[in-house]
Order: structure tokens, then C-alpha cells, then sequence
């Protein structure tokens, strides 16, 4: 009652804006301390508030500010994105000046503020998830059937969000959200999704809405992104892990790549995709003009190519041998086998790919879709007879008898 009579007056009368929401607080409040812990307010109840600017606003549509413990984590990740509309007033605006901030905190999470994002639910009659059936589909390798339905959490904004956070706001947002930590977690995330064979079936263990769309909107590549210091120059962009929030709140490097992990980033190279794999061998040249250290990759590429049996298909260069030293070439260029060594001379024409012998030449050929070496007919097209020189060889072959 206390909240509708509060709605009712704001509309009849503007001018008794501050005072209506004061008043309203300072009840609410008061009921607040004397609940019991569990005690929640219905979701269908919608609590009218103060933004920063002194608007009249829906608490429900706004986050917490800087006046607030949660607040100062919430502004420094968004305050970049979000605008003072977006924040909640000072307890002052509020009715509540000399209140305990901590009870203030926990009785706006009551009345419905959000601490960093508004997150909201909806069902296939909300939006078509076709989209997000074709993603779990090839994710989780089943054919998901286009009888689909589902109820997810999403966040509202979410791709304005996504194009003006940096990556290390964003890790710095996982580290304190539980409720996105959740959604991002295969295992337990909220999201309810069916799909239709014979009966309706559950899917149990997937990638949630959120987790879908931080993939398909977020500028930054993360299930190709590779989680070893040694090979930070494969990704496409880099962490500073030595931002000043992630100090100020202890957040290490460790947590910090958990929580790449928890966005679809790698810790192995065989777990990249097949275009990643490519696009790694496409840099050697650049990253390594001398050719001289790109048998680590190309050893981790074939492993990845045992573990997963797929092969390159797109263009690439390779490094090869042609008797003068390592160059760049394409792949249909080049020659391998674990067999056989070639003389210098022949190597202008069949340059040897720069991989090691014995180390799955086969396989090396199959994958990297190089010439195989045993195949090539090497055939005398002249000769010439030189009696000088085979008078000097005889006379060196009598020479090694034994007497």
C-alpha cells in the first residue's frame, strides 16, 4: 500500500516529488528492519526511487552508485557506459541520511535495485532462439531439433554493454557478479532449454544465453584464445593484469584466467579451433622471419590435428629448407618424408619442410597438405663420361687395398 499510494502521489503531484520518496523510504525502512532475513518483496512490486540527476526512476531500472559500498565496484566498471540516469540517488535523496550503509545496501536490494546489470527473463515467446539452437547444436555436437524452447536470463543493454566495457572491466564484472559467474558456468547456470525427439528433452549441461551472446557480440575472441604466457602473441588482444582495480581488490592472475575459462578461452592448443590453428601458422613469418622456431608450432598443430583428426584447409605458409637456408612458402610447395634426405643441390627445387624426422611424417603430410617426398621420380636426363677423372678414382681404389 505504502508503495502505490507513493506511485499515486508522484503522478498527481510532481512538485512533491523529493518529499514523496523520502517518505516512502523512510517507511519502507522501517518495515525492512523489523522482516525477517528470508523475507522477500514480490517481484511484480515495482519501488519508484531517485537517480543521481534527481529523476524519478524506477529502482528495478537502476544500479547502485558510488554512495554505496557495491556501488564504488559498480561504478568503476560502468562508469564509462552507464550515464548518472543509470545510477541510484545518495541515501540523503532517499530519506535515509544517517542510516547504517550497509542496512541501506541490503534493504535497496530488497526494494529491487540491481547491483551491476538488470537481468530479466524470457521464453521463446519472447524472442527466437533459433539462433541459440544452432549454436548448443554445434557446440555440443547433437542435432538439436527446431521444436525448441526455452526460458533464459539476459541482460538488458547487454551488446551496448559489451561494445564499450574493456576486457578487464568485464573480468573485473564476472569476478563480483554471482549471479553472471553462474551464468557463465555450463553446469549451473539457470537457463531451462528443450528441444523435441520422440518426447521433449532436457539439455542439462550447456552454454547459457548470456554466455552465447558475450560470445557472438563481444568484440574479443575468447574461444580462441589461448591461456599459456608462452604463446601470448597467438591471441587477438591482451590482459593487463597489472590494472590498478585488479590490485586494489586483490584479484590475481590465477582468478583472472579462470575466468577467461569461464568465457570459452583454452588452455590447450588442442582445443583451438581449426581456423585459429591456421591463422597461429599465418603469423610465423612475421613473428619469426628466420623460420628458426617454428617447429614447436608446427609439432603443437599436428597434436592438435591427432587429437581432433581435422586438417587445414585454408591457405598457409610454411616454412622449408632449400639448401640455402628457412623460407616461407605455400604448402603446395613443399616436401616432407621421414625417409628420405635430400643433397643440398635438390633442395632449390624440392624444398623440405621444416619439421622434425620421425615425428609422424605421415601424418605431417596428411595435415598440412604438403607434397609427400617419397612420391617425387628423380630421373638421370644426361650424363657425361669423363675418362680423367675415372683414371684418378681407380688409382684411389687401388690405393685403399690392402697389401
Amino acid at each position: 500500500k505504502i508503495i502505490s499510494e507513493s506511485r499515486t502521489r508522484l503522478k498527481e503531484s510532481p512538485s512533491l516529488i523529493n518529499q514523496t520518496v523520502i517518505e516512502m523510504n523512510q517507511c519502507l525502512f522501517h518495515n525492512f528492519l523489523q522482516l525477517n532475513d528470508d523475507t522477500k518483496l514480490p517481484d511484480a512490486i515495482r519501488v519508484p526511487g531517485l537517480n543521481k540527476n534527481g529523476n524519478v526512476k524506477l529502482v528495478d531500472e537502476m544500479v547502485f552508485s558510488g554512495y554505496y559500498p557495491i556501488g564504488k565496484i559498480t561504478e568503476t566498471i560502468f562508469n564509462d557506459i552507464y550515464t548518472a540516469n543509470d545510477f541510484i540517488g545518495a541515501p540523503a535523496s532517499l530519506g535515509l541520511p544517517d542510516q547504517d550503509e550497509h542496512e541501506v545496501q541490503e534493504y535497496l536490494k530488497w526494494i529491487g535495485l540491481n547491483e551491476y546489470a538488470i537481468y530479466e527473463s524470457i521464453t521463446e515467446e519472447d524472442k527466437n532462439f533459433q539462433d541459440y539452437r544452432l549454436y548448443l547444436s554445434k557446440e555440443l555436437n547433437v542435432n538439436i531439433d527446431a521444436r525448441f524452447k526455452a526460458s533464459v536470463k539476459v541482460i538488458k543493454g547487454l551488446s551496448s554493454i559489451l561494445g564499450l566495457i574493456s576486457i578487464e572491466k568485464l573480468i573485473l564484472w564476472i569476478h563480483f557478479d554471482g549471479t553472471l559467474r553462474r551464468q557463465l558456468n555450463d553446469s549451473e547456470n539457470n537457463d531451462f532449454v528443450q528441444y523435441f525427439f520422440r518426447t521433449w528433452n532436457s539439455i542439462q549441461i550447456k552454454s547459457s544465453y548470456i554466455k552465447y551472446e558475450i560470445n557472438k557480440l563481444s568484440p574479443y575472441g575468447f574461444m580462441d584464445y589461448l591461456v599459456d604466457e608462452r604463446y601470448g602473441w597467438v591471441n587477438n588482444f591482451a590482459i593487463d593484469y597489472r590494472k590498478y582495480f585488479f590490485k586494489e581488490h586483490e584479484v590475481s592472475k590465477s582468478r583472472i584466467d579462470s575466468i577467461l575459462i569461464m568465457l570459452g578461452a583454452k588452455y590447450d592448443f588442442s582445443d583451438l579451433s581449426i581456423d585459429k590453428v591456421a591463422e597461429i601458422i599465418n603469423m610465423l613469418p612475421e613473428r619469426y622471419p628466420n623460420g628458426k622456431k617454428t617447429q614447436t608450432i608446427y609439432k603443437r598443430a599436428l597434436a592438435h590435428y591427432k587429437e581432433n583428426q581435422i586438417v587445414l584447409e585454408k591457405d598457409i605458409l610454411l616454412f622449408a629448407d632449400d639448401g640455402e637456408g628457412l623460407k616461407p612458402y605455400n604448402k603446395n610447395d613443399i616436401y616432407f618424408s621421414d625417409n628420405i634426405k635430400l643433397p643440398k643441390q635438390l633442395m632449390k627445387n624440392f624444398p623440405v619442410f621444416n619439421f622434425p624426422t620421425r615425428s609422424g611424417g605421415v601424418e605431417a603430410i596428411s595435415f598440412f597438405g604438403i607434397n609427400d617426398l617419397s612420391t617425387i621420380q628423380i630421373e638421370l636426363a644426361s650424363s657425361r663420361v669423363l675418362p680423367e677423372l675415372n683414371q684418378r678414382f681407380s688409382e684411389f681404389l687401388e690405393l685403399l687395398k690392402p697389401i
